[in-house]
């Protein structure tokens, strides 16, 4: 075994590299590589990286900076805006799946009082890294069905903050378990609203006055001092560190320069919290795993079976599409990094069989692995379920402000994802089978039609629409529609998305104003900003969702290929 601790870290890097350039292209999350690295280099394998306390260190580190980097993505006005996903089917999944779980749990295994609660809600969790990663590879970050699975993500987020604490309170004093459980929630809740009102009066002036010597250098270190001082107060007030790393991302996310200590911390986060799934990697007694591979399957069909029926079910009795329910179900299954966090704790080491716990890990690793591939399968299945989908274009004309979008392409769909965003009812008209199909799995509302036929404008109620919004306009039949009196006599603004200015002109000689060639990032945030201010929306309000938008499609398409390649619930 090498002895030198920098030996250790060659290999790790060495295998990191090796992770994040080639599991990907597989299919495979590189957290599954750094669990294979720690195993195979581990204790239990050829056993040439020591179990040193510096190790150790890093690897702590690591969920300090995963936790922060989570909180960096908690913003009250976030949660507002996906509040359906956050506080109706985020808890709805993990309550539902955490009972299952928790009745399992109490029927094969003997857990002292209050272990099998706590496994049952953090084996509810899903993997934010993995998921993440997978919707970025699909280039589905900003689709509605993708937002609707971060928001659920936010919220079992929350409950590992919960998880944490009550971990952390475990295997010390007897205190019952229900005593333990109200503690935990009472502790979540203070420092969360501590956090919110910290970040929002006070941190603000304080990177103000950062910002006017325009040196990053500086952002990146109070970065790591916010994170270091918020987990020795946690610490001091009886919480854990990745607690105060958690509330120290929230103060900075209600901050204007949440971005940029993003990207500064970002190197950090992934590199040590490799080093965590090693270090993971390296405490799974292979052999003795072996001698228990029918418990570790069992774990496994188990988990991913309770998880792919609850969120189906879950998503059927909040009368969600069964074309989100298959997806979601085919994509929220597998274990949490959380797993791993939880079971390293010291409060549980001796009140969790190291053999269950063994198996427990290799389980998650096993789900995290196939993610992609089981919601590739789900993508093809869902598409048998797209002609069930009802959309009443005619309630939908009833509101005020009502959209209507003529075509599928990247900038309408930024358009709709805006609508979506901002609670304005919109209906998409398309006539390709296969984009019509794909919008229907993404999440957008959209009817089968032809925009040439007169006879289905009259079926969607167009003259009660104030909007419409056309993805590739067509000069033939712009230029018919123009001649005849029923067209000439809707009130619709119309907005016009073309190729050039030179296929613009065209359609200016016939009277239509709102035209739009899209330049930005993403394709069509020019359009948007425009739809949304000609509804009436705030402007401050359409300038903070520009800079969001555009921040995360650069941080979507950014070179993938590092740990949890995609930012967490954006």
């Amino acid at each position: 075994m090498s002895s030198h601790p920098l030996s250790a870290i060659s290999i790790l890097l060495s295998a990191g590299i090796a992770s994040v350039l080639f599991l990907p292209a597989l299919g495979i999350s590189p957290i599954v590589g750094f669990l294979l690295t720690g195993v195979a280099f581990g204790q239990y394998g050829v056993d040439i990286i020591p179990d040193s306390a510096i190790i150790h260190l890093l690897a702590e580190m690591g969920v300090v900076f995963l936790m922060f980097d989570i909180g960096l993505h908690f913003s009250m006005r976030h949660v507002w805006s996906e509040r359906k996903g956050i506080f109706i089917l985020g808890p709805g999944q993990v309550a539902l799946s955490g009972l299952v779980f928790w009745a399992g749990l109490e029927y094969f295994f003997n857990f002292p009082p209050g272990v099998d609660i706590l496994l049952a809600i953090t084996l509810a969790l899903s993997s934010t890294a993995v998921v993440s990663q997978v919707l970025a590879e699909r280039k589905m970050a900003g689709l509605p069905f993708a937002r609707t699975t971060m928001a659920i993500l936010i919220f079992q987020d929350i409950c590992a903050i919960f998880v944490l604490i009550l971990a952390s309170s475990m295997g010390g004093s007897d205190v019952s378990t229900t005593q333990l459980i109200l503690t935990a929630l009472v502790k979540c809740a203070v420092s969360v609203t501590v956090a919110v009102l910290v970040g929002k009066y006070l941190l603000g002036r304080g990177f103000g006055f950062l910002a006017r010597f325009n040196n990053s250098d500086a952002f990146t270190m109070i970065a790591l001092l916010i994170v270091v001082a918020t987990g020795m107060a946690t610490e001091g007030f009886g919480l854990s560190l990745t607690l105060g790393a958690f509330l120290a991302g929230m103060i900075i996310s209600e901050s204007p320069f949440r971005h940029i200590i993003q990207t500064e911390i970002k190197p950090f986060r992934n590199l040590l919290l490799g080093f965590f799934f090693v270090t993971v990697g390296m405490s799974v007694n292979v052999p003795a795993l072996g001698d228990m591979w029918g418990m570790t399957l069992g774990i496994t069909a188990g988990l991913i079976f309770v998880k792919i029926a609850t969120v189906y079910l879950l998503f059927l009795l909040a009368r969600e599409t069964r074309v989100a329910a298959v997806q979601q179900a085919l994509l929220l299954f597998q274990g949490s990094e959380f797993v791993f966090v939880i079971l390293a704790q010291p409060g549980l080491q001796n009140m969790v069989d190291a053999g269950v716990k063994d198996a427990m890990i290799a389980a998650v690793a096993i789900s995290m692995a196939v993610t992609s591939a089981v919601f590739g399968l789900g993508k093809k299945v869902s598409r048998n379920f797209c002609q069930a989908v009802p959309v009443d274009a005619g309630d939908i004309a009833e509101h005020p402000n009502a959209v209507v979008v003529i075509g599928m392409n990247d900038v309408t769909q930024t358009v709709a994802s805006a609508l979506t965003i901002h609670g304005t009812p919109y209906i998409v008209v398309e006539r390709e089978y296969q984009k019509f199909t794909e919008a229907q799995q993404n999440g957008f509302p959209v009817v089968y039609g032809d925009k040439a036929d007169l006879r289905f404008w009259d079926s969607i109620q167009i003259d009660k629409y104030k909007t419409m919004v056309i993805a590739s306009p067509d000069l033939g039949v712009s230029r018919v529609y123009a001649g005849l009196p029923q067209m000439q006599a809707l009130k619709l603004s119309r907005f016009l998305n073309v190729a050039s200015e030179e296929e613009a002109e065209p359609f200016r000689n016939l009277g239509y104003a709102r035209i739009f060639v899209a330049r930005g990032k993403p394709p069509g945030i020019e359009m948007a900003a425009a739809v949304l201010a000609h509804l009436g929306l705030d402007g401050a309000l359409i300038a903070d969702w520009m800079d969001k938008e555009h921040k995360d499609y650069l941080a979507r398409n950014a070179p993938a290929n590092d740990l949890a390649a995609a930012e967490i619930a954006s």
